[in-house]
């Protein structure tokens, strides 16, 4: 069942103005210190995720709270109840969706796990989103196998090996921008 969009920092804002206006302070927020997240791509955009989360560095006592704060986010957001497994120490969560909707939550429980400024943030996805167009630049991406891809496959193992017969310095060259980057070859 996939979650329905919402304008969360909509939400959020109209919750901030109701919690400003009682003067109820900031909610405490229990970062899990252990992650599991399983992705699996199953079409074009839609995407199986197994997530799951746990604290254990919490008490007893205050882990229930925890695990009942986290229960209660994801049935605010939108998650079905019968989509969530509580633990004795953390939720999992087993969820079928957009790569938005799949992809975007678990980058902002990986994001929290260190306690960053909103420029680190920033630059972080800047620093993901550079990679992404070098790779795009270096790679050309596949995400299935059928007999089209497979020739072209045949065709680029073909072309390479030719390359290489006739120019074998374009491997030792490759290997030597490497070695000044990283300090070690390809």
């Amino acid at each position: 069942m996939p979650i329905k969009p919402i304008d969360f920092e909509g939400m959020v804002n109209e919750i901030v103005s109701v919690k400003e206006k009682y003067g109820i302070p900031k909610a405490m927020y229990f970062v899990p210190d252990r992650l599991e997240i399983t992705l699996q791509r199953i079409g074009e955009d839609k995407f199986s995720l197994d997530y799951q989360e746990t604290f254990s560095y919490l008490p007893p006592l205050y882990l229930g709270l925890a695990i009942q704060s986290v229960v209660n986010f994801m049935n605010q957001v939108g998650i079905p109840k019968e989509n969530i497994t509580v633990l004795d120490d953390g939720v999992k969560l087993k969820y079928v969706g957009s790569f938005v909707s799949t992809v975007s939550p678990v980058l902002l429980e990986i994001l929290i796990q260190k306690r960053t400024e909103e420029s680190e943030i920033v630059s972080i996805i800047e620093g993901l989103v550079k990679t992404h167009k070098v790779f795009s630049r270096l790679s050309d991406f596949h995400r299935n196998w059928n007999n089209d891809i497979a020739k072209k496959f045949e065709g680029f193992i073909e072309k390479i090996y030719r390359i290489m017969l006739d120019h074998p310095s374009a491997r030792s060259e490759m290997e030597a921008i490497a070695r000044k980057y990283t300090g070690s070859s390809v």
